[in-house]
């Protein structure tokens, strides 16, 4: 069992040994696997449905409301762009990754989505899916968002730099990516389907 952040990278040669090995036995047809330039395997999709802190299951775990803080959503963050930008390396040129939580707070959502397409400079798309799916009721992603820590709400990083408790700068909206297509972003809300998920 390992964690996303640290996902281990395969051989792709090593696969394509197993995979021939158990197509010569009769137990399976071989592979084919892509591989980046230092011989491990890349991967066609990627759902990187990462931990997070639940409180869009509030609905059927009501025991959310009891531990719930803002710390939380705050402290899983870095985490959870950890397991995306893994998530990124590990995925083919053309590729397609799904990025999930089950919470509606931007900190764990559109803010860790808008910092992986920043860091990758161009080399990922969030791609417009919203032709997917019609009966799939969903709001659009936000392009500006507060922060809060224990104590107040933030704007900006610069605002909260100096004061905030354990704030990050990637937890912020900015100029930068509010320029992002974040509308592409689905928030899915479980009391608008019908019926509830």
């Amino acid at each position: 069992n390992h964690n996303g952040e640290q996902f281990p990278r395969i051989s792709a040669a090593a696969l394509h040994k197993a995979a021939a090995a158990a197509a010569a036995n009769g137990n399976g047809a071989a592979a084919a696997a892509g591989a980046d330039d230092q011989g491990y395997m890349l991967f066609d999709r990627i759902l990187c449905d990462v931990p997070c802190s639940g409180d869009g299951t509030m609905r059927k775990a009501p025991d959310i409301w009891r531990r719930w803080s803002v710390n939380n959503g705050n402290g899983l963050h870095n985490m959870q762009l950890k397991i995306a930008l893994q998530a990124v390396r590990l995925l083919k040129v053309g590729g397609r990754m799904v990025y999930s939580t089950c919470t509606p707070n931007p900190i764990e959502d559109e803010a860790v989505v808008a910092e992986l397409l920043v860091r990758c400079q161009g080399a990922l798309q969030l791609l417009d899916v919203s032709d997917q799916l019609p009966e799939l009721k969903r709001l659009p992603g936000k392009r500006e968002w507060l922060v809060r820590d224990k104590h107040q709400w933030y704007r900006t990083w610069e605002e909260a730099e100096k004061v905030g408790y354990k704030l990050d700068p990637t937890m912020f909206s900015s100029p930068e990516k509010q320029q992002l297509p974040l509308e592409r972003c689905m928030r899915i809300l479980p009391h608008q389907q019908v019926p509830f998920l």
